[in-house]
C-alpha cells in the first residue's frame, strides 16, 4: 500500500495561561501540496498540541459531547486521569485541562462517552485494579463526581450508552484465566449499576474489547489471547443481560489486537491489527446483526502498521486512524465507498518526532478529528475539507442538539403563553443556509424564521414559539431545524414541554343566557357554582367532565348586574 507523506509548514499562537505556567503554545500545521490535491480533493490539515505539561496524552479517548470534541487521557507524570474539551464545535480553541481523579490509574485504555448529556469515563484504578466509572457534574466537564467501583481485576474497558444507560465491556482476570465481561448501569446517570455478566467465558479472552450497539443490541469485538483470534459476540437482548454464541472472525495468524468497531452503512465493521504480520486489517458483516461476515481485507502493510487503530464513519465513509510503529507516525486511511469495499491511499498526518500513539477518531462536522499521544504531549488533528457551516441555537442559554426540553410551564387551556425567543448563530466558516423548521403542533405555535440563510460571522436569526394547550395535561413536541450542516446537528432537534391546566371560557348568548366552558380532569364530577359577591356561592349543577377535559354549562337565569362562576371537584368516577 502506497502512502503519502505530506509537506507541512508551521505557525504558532498562544491560547491560554495557567497560574502555574507561562503561556502555552498551540501549534497549528497547515499543508498545501499538488500531490495531495491529485488524490484527495481540497483537504486541509490542522495539528494542535493541547497539553504538554509533563508526560501526558497516552490512552486518549475522544467523543463529541454537547456538540464539541472532548478528550480523556492519561497523565503519566502524575499517574492521573485528565479531561479537556473544545470551546467550539470545530476545536478552534480549547479549555484548560482538568484532572478527573487524583488517585493512581493505569496507562491502559481509558474510554470516554457522552452519558445523559455529560462527559463520562471508564478506567482501571492503578492500585486496586478495580474497574471505575466517573461522570462529570456539569456539561463542560470542569467538575466531576465521585467515581463508582464496578468490578475488580479489570483490564481495558470500553464505555458506551446501551438502551439509554451507560455500559462497559472489559476483560476480567481470574486466578488462572481471564474472561470477557459486561456491566450496565440501572439508571441513565450511572450512579447505580447491575451485576456484571460474562459475555464470553472462554479462557483468556477479552483483550482490546470494543463495545457498540448493533441493530439495537450491545455487541463486542475483542481478542482471544489463547487462540490469537479476532472474535465478536452480540447480546440476545437490548440491555445485555444474556449473550449469544461468540464468533471467530479471523484466525489467520496472530490477529485481533486493538479492535475498534463501528456501524458501517447499517452493518457492524471492525478494524484491527495483525500482530503476526504487522498489518492493518478490516472486516464487515454481511447482515445488520453480525451473524455472518465477509472475508477480512488488509488495508496497509507498509512496515509495522495498524496498531492502536480507531475506526469511525466520516461523512458516510468508513475511516481509520492508526500508528505506524516503524516510523512513529500518525496514519489515516479512508474508504472510497460507504461499505468499505474499496479503500484509498493511506496518508501520514503527523511525522514530527515520535507521534501517533493511541489515536482516537471521531467525526467533527464532517471532518476527521484524531486525538493522540506524541512527543510526551496530547495532540489533536483535524483533517478534511474544513469549509463548513455549523449551527448554534440558544434560548436564554445555548441548547444542546436533542438536549433537555425547553419548558413553557403551566398555561390555562385555550390561552397562550408568553413567547420564547430562539436565536440561531453560524459557528462555521461558510454560509448556513436551507434553514427550515418542522414539528409545529396545535399546542406549540411557531412564528417562522426571520431568515433562511446566515453568512459566516454575520448576525443571528430568530424565531419565537408560543405554547397554547388545547387540553389538560402534559404536551410535548420536538422542533426539527434543518440546514446544510453536515453531521448530527442536521436537523438540530429542540424538545419542547408544557402543561395545560384548567381554565374557563365565558360568552354571552343573544338570549341573555351565559355560556360557560370549564376545563377539568376527564371523568371527574364537579359542582358548577355562582356568586354575586365572591362570598356566598350557590351550586347550579353537578356534572361530569367530558373525556376531552371540557365541562360546558349554560346559566339560563344569570343575575342582572354581575356574577362570578367557579367549579368545585367532587370525586373521580
Amino acid at each position: 500500500m502506497n502512502c503519502l507523506r505530506l509537506p507541512i509548514c508551521y505557525a504558532s499562537r498562544a491560547i491560554y495561561q495557567e497560574p502555574s505556567t507561562s503561556f502555552r503554545i498551540l501549534t497549528s500545521i497547515v499543508f498545501f501540496t499538488s500531490l495531495l490535491l491529485s488524490v484527495i480533493q481540497a483537504q486541509s490539515l490542522t495539528v494542535k498540541t493541547l497539553d504538554s505539561t509533563g508526560n501526558v496524552g497516552e490512552s486518549t479517548s475522544q467523543a463529541v459531547i454537547n456538540g464539541k470534541p472532548a478528550i480523556s487521557y492519561y497523565d503519566k507524570a502524575n499517574q492521573t486521569l485528565k479531561f479537556i474539551t473544545a470551546l467550539d464545535a470545530n476545536g478552534t480553541s480549547w479549555a484548560p485541562p482538568v484532572t478527573i481523579t487524583s488517585t493512581t490509574i493505569t496507562d491502559q485504555r481509558i474510554s470516554l462517552a457522552s452519558v445523559n448529556g455529560l462527559p463520562a469515563v471508564s478506567y482501571v484504578d492503578g492500585t486496586s485494579q478495580n474497574l471505575k466509572y466517573a461522570s462529570a457534574t456539569n456539561a463542560s466537564g470542569q467538575l466531576w463526581g465521585t467515581p463508582v467501583t464496578l468490578d475488580n481485576q479489570a483490564y481495558q474497558p470500553s464505555l458506551k450508552v446501551v438502551n439509554g444507560n451507560p455500559a462497559i465491556s472489559y476483560e476480567r482476570f481470574g486466578s488462572s484465566v481471564s474472561e470477557l465481561r459486561y456491566v450496565r448501569a440501572l439508571n441513565v446517570s450511572g450512579t447505580v449499576w447491575g451485576s456484571a455478566v460474562v459475555a464470553d467465558s472462554s479462557p483468556d479472552v477479552g483483550d482490546y474489547s470494543s463495545l457498540r450497539v448493533i441493530n439495537g443490541k450491545p455487541a463486542i469485538s475483542y481478542y482471544d489471547y489463547r487462540k490469537v483470534d479476532l472474535k465478536y459476540v452480540r447480546s440476545l437482548d437490548a440491555d445485555g443481560l444474556s449473550w449469544g454464541t461468540p464468533q471467530t472472525l479471523d484466525s489467520a495468524g496472530a490477529v485481533g489486537f486493538y479492535t475498534s468497531m463501528a456501524t458501517v452503512n447499517g452493518k457492524p465493521a471492525i478494524s484491527y491489527y495483525d500482530n503476526g504480520l504487522g498489518n492493518l486489517k478490516f472486516v464487515r458483516a454481511l447482515d445488520v446483526d453480525g451473524t455472518s461476515w465477509a472475508s477480512p481485507i488488509t488495508l496497509d502493510s507498509l512496515g509495522n502498521v495498524g496498531s492502536n487503530c480507531s475506526l469511525g464513519v466520516i461523512n458516510g465513509l468508513p475511516s481509520i486512524s492508526y500508528t505506524d510503529s516503524s516510523n512513529f507516525d500518525l496514519k489515516y486511511i479512508q474508504a472510497q465507498d460507504i461499505n468499505g469495499t474499496n479503500w484509498g491511499t493511506s496518508v501520514i498526518l503527523d511525522s514530527l518526532g515520535q507521534v501517533g500513539f493511541s489515536p482516537s477518531l471521531v467525526d467533527v462536522n464532517g471532518n476527521s478529528a484524531i486525538s493522540y499521544f506524541g512527543n510526551s504531549g496530547l495532540k489533536w488533528v483535524l483533517y478534511g475539507s474544513i469549509v463548513h457551516a455549523d449551527i448554534s441555537v440558544s434560548q436564554s442559554s445555548p441548547l444542546a442538539d436533542d438536549g433537555p426540553s425547553v419548558i413553557f410551564g403551566a398555561v390555562s387551556v385555550g390561552r397562550s403563553s408568553s413567547p420564547l425567543t430562539f436565536t440561531i448563530s453560524n459557528l462555521g466558516n461558510t454560509t448556513l443556509n436551507g434553514l427550515a423548521l418542522t414539528g409545529q403542533t396545535e399546542n406549540f405555535i411557531v412564528n417562522q424564521l426571520s431568515a433562511t440563510s446566515l453568512p459566516a460571522g454575520s448576525g443571528t436569526i430568530i424565531f419565537t414559539v408560543y405554547f397554547r394547550p388545547t387540553t389538560i395535561g402534559t404536551h410535548t413536541t420536538t422542533l426539527h431545524l434543518n440546514s446544510n450542516v453536515v453531521g448530527d446537528k442536521n436537523p438540530f432537534d429542540i424538545p419542547l414541554t408544557g402543561s395545560g391546566v384548567p381554565g374557563t371560557l365565558i360568552f354571552l348568548n343573544s338570549s341573555g343566557t351565559v355560556g360557560l366552558v370549564f376545563y377539568g380532569v376527564p371523568k371527574w364530577t364537579y359542582q358548577v357554582q355562582r356568586s354575586c359577591d365572591l362570598e356566598s356561592w350557590v351550586t347550579l349543577a353537578t356534572t361530569l367532565v367530558e373525556s376531552n377535559g371540557t365541562l360546558p354549562y349554560t346559566d339560563l337565569f344569570p343575575p342582572p348586574n354581575k356574577a362570578f362562576y367557579r367549579i368545585s371537584a367532587q370525586a373521580a368516577q
